[in-house]
């Protein structure tokens, strides 16, 4: 019996770990091409976007350094961005010059970088939330008795508005929002009842 009740439940606990999370490398690359390409875009996303929200190490590299560069007050280019990680002893490690080469090559322009912000943004927030359904799972099935299911339910809880308040943040409000306030009602209602 306890065999077939457990049998029966393993549908809905289906690995995801053969998926490869949200990513779009194509936009990534294009971010970084028009920064690349045009010293004054990065200041249309800095405030926005973070090293972390690429998906690729080797994108998050770049864009640090060139946010790196940002903050000295110098002009983010081809030239300085591949100065600064070859004095880094990064250069190699995220394709060498000819990555950084076909960064600008593969892109038109910086015009659209906004757009392309966002879409990195919405995978990042689906890679987080990802993240945050793994830990509820695990966490579930290794409950502290001293904080109860009320102290799971808060540090949950605690994630959740983290991760939407991000979402909310600077020029990325969508009307996926409307979304993620149903959600944090419907969170609501269970903690009261």
């Amino acid at each position: 019996m306890v065999a077939q009740i457990v049998n029966n439940n393993s549908a809905f606990l289906t690995p995801i770990s053969d998926k490869l999370p949200p990513q779009n490398i194509e936009a990534e690359e294009a971010i970084l091409g028009g920064i690349l390409l045009d010293p004054e875009a990065i200041d249309r996303i800095i405030s926005i976007l973070e090293p972390s929200d690429f998906s690729l190490r080797q994108h998050q590299t770049i864009y640090h350094a060139c946010v790196a560069i940002h903050s000295q007050d110098k002009s983010v280019n081809l030239m300085t961005v591949t100065t600064y990680l070859a004095d880094k002893g990064l250069l190699e490690s995220v394709g060498g010059q000819l990555k950084l080469a076909q960064l600008v090559d593969r892109t038109v322009s910086a015009v659209n970088i906004d757009q392309y912000t966002n879409l990195i943004l919405e995978k990042r927030l689906r890679r987080q939330l990802i993240e945050y359904g793994n830990n509820v799972i695990n966490s579930s099935f290794t409950i502290d008795p001293d904080e109860g299911v009320g102290g799971l339910l808060e540090k949950m809880e605690s994630s959740f508005f983290e991760i939407a308040s991000r979402f909310r943040r600077g020029n990325f409000v969508r009307s996926s929002t409307a979304k993620f306030q149903a959600i944090s009602r419907e969170l609501e209602r269970i903690e009261d009842n």
